[in-house]
């Protein structure tokens, strides 16, 4: 299903193209995304990955930078008797580069205020942590009646695990 998100943004972003404009001015956001959520630990061999989902506001200040923050709920993931749950808050500035008067390429940095629960699923034991670390993502969006249809891949490293994102989102404007 993941290999099908690329086409059918790029189907939605050229069919569309017609109905929508960019508006030089400010505007605020909330929106709602999808994540495929993989965590990774390379010193214990741990990868797998999982749905998550996300909801998220902010404010364009103008067509080329905006700030957002938000909430990510990582799902559960599981690798062999080890089950974890992740969750984060998110703050980030996004730049925008506009090819046209519909579609863009996007940069963002941000934190995340992470928080990560580990039970066993043999022995019942469990551990928790937490902390903030800097994130990273680039993406495409696309201008669709005032909304923003968004691919994008976000990574950053929390302690001993790489946490990577890929995320479609919509950004409702007004």
């Amino acid at each position: 299903m993941i290999r099908i998100w690329p086409a059918a943004l790029m189907t939605v972003m050229a069919a569309t193209a017609a109905h929508a404009e960019v508006d030089s001015g400010s505007a605020f956001r909330v929106g709602l995304g999808l994540d495929k959520v993989t965590l990774e630990d390379h010193d214990v061999g741990y990868d797998d990955d999982t749905t998550g989902f996300e909801v998220f506001g902010g404010w364009e200040l103008n067509r080329y930078l905006a700030a957002e923050a938000g909430y990510l709920d990582g799902g559960k993931t599981r690798d062999d008797n080890v089950l974890l749950e992740s969750k984060a808050f998110y703050a980030s500035v996004i730049g925008s580069l506009w090819l046209n008067d519909y579609a863009s390429l996007f940069a963002r940095g941000g934190v995340l205020r992470w928080d990560v629960d580990a039970r066993n699923t043999l022995s019942g034991l469990t551990a928790s942590n937490d902390g903030n670390d800097l994130y990273y993502g680039v993406g495409v969006a696309a201008l669709l009646d005032g909304a923003l249809l968004r691919l994008e891949y976000r990574q950053a490293e929390i302690d001993d695990f790489d946490l990577k994102l890929l995320s479609v989102n919509v950004a409702w404007r007004f």
